[in-house]
């Protein structure tokens, strides 16, 4: 999958390069983005005297969204901007049933069916372009800052929310048309772990993802 992404990174950026000059001074706009999300989750639970029992698994699902930005470009190729996507992203969804594995009716024993899941929100991202040459290649670096809401139907406890940063970096190329742009990007991005504790016993939930992200952005400079 990741490799048909490059494919199309590199077909794309064959359509946008017919001018490329930078352009000094602000510039506001919109994207919209495709990406691949793999989420590493691990729950650690602990029910009185029984456990603690861990159950870990591996999610890759595709997602799409959009973004609104605001930038400031600079003759020397240096472009400063701030990234706002404001839809919720949901991510990792994964249903499991628990037996009882002790004694029928032992209360100690946590069965029953567990959903859970965990929205993405208001995700931040504060990035620097740097174009050295005048072909519109530039390359990415931000950092981020998003708020994590979990959704869960659980038999005994609940999670709390988080917010937590990462980082991300990636290749781009821009195309100027009159007073305005377009630009293609290809980005990682890497979220730092996430852990949460239940509400109800001494069960612990791990939460780790990364996505390779495909973008177009549209913008217009004042």
């Amino acid at each position: 999958m990741k490799n048909n992404v490059l494919k199309i990174f590199s077909i794309l950026a064959l359509l946008l390069a017919p001018s490329a000059v930078q352009a000094e001074g602000l510039a506001v706009g919109g994207s919209v983005f495709w990406a691949q999300v793999e989420t590493d989750g691990s729950e650690s639970e602990k029910s009185g005297d029984v456990g603690p029992e861990t159950n870990s698994k591996t999610i890759e699902e595709n997602v799409a969204g959009a973004s609104v930005f605001v930038e400031y470009g600079f003759s020397n190729g240096l472009t400063l901007g701030l990234d706002y996507v404001p839809m919720d992203q949901e991510i990792g969804s994964g249903t499991r049933s628990d037996s009882p594995s002790g004694p029928a009716g032992d209360a100690g024993v946590d069965t029953g069916e567990r959903k859970a899941s965990a929205d993405l929100e208001d995700l931040v991202t504060l990035y620097v372009e740097y174009a050295p040459f005048d072909n519109g290649l530039y390359a990415k670096v931000g950092y981020m800052e998003v708020d994590v809401t979990t959704n869960e139907t659980l038999p005994t406890s609940s999670y709390g929310n988080a917010s937590i940063e990462g980082y991300m970096a990636g290749l781009g190329i821009k195309g100027d048309y009159g007073s305005g742009f377009a630009k293609l990007e290809l980005n990682y991005r890497d979220f730092d772990e996430v852990s949460l504790s239940a509400s109800s016993g001494s069960s612990t939930v791990k939460a780790d993802a990364d996505a390779l992200t495909l973008g177009v952005s549209m913008g217009y400079n004042f």
